[in-house]
């Protein structure tokens, strides 16, 4: 999972190859009740600013899924699994 501040949603490629987002809390944990597939978004449109954010975060998860680094099935220290059985690294920030 990867947070954004500029979109102040936490991202992540689910086991499905589906790109998905929920909102970050304050903490910088994602609040997972809410979460979407990134493609269901609606209402306000993003700043150029937050799109180049998201694809950036898309690409970099993209490649970690290629990589085996970060995907899904790999039992390494710091994945974990979420209750929709996601996996998923402890969320880092992007700048």
């Amino acid at each position: 999972m990867i947070n954004s501040d500029k979109v102040g949603h936490t991202f992540w490629i689910d086991q499905n190859g589906i790109f998905q987002s929920a909102p970050t809390f304050a903490d910088g944990t994602p609040d997972l009740d809410n979460a979407i597939p990134v493609e269901d978004w609606e209402g306000d449109d993003l700043t150029i600013e937050e799109f180049t954010d998201v694809i950036r975060i898309f690409q970099r998860l993209s490649s970690r899924r290629v990589t085996g680094v970060g995907g899904t099935g790999i039992n390494s220290a710091g994945i974990h699994q979420d209750s929709k059985g996601n996996f998923y690294f402890n969320p880092v920030t992007v700048d």
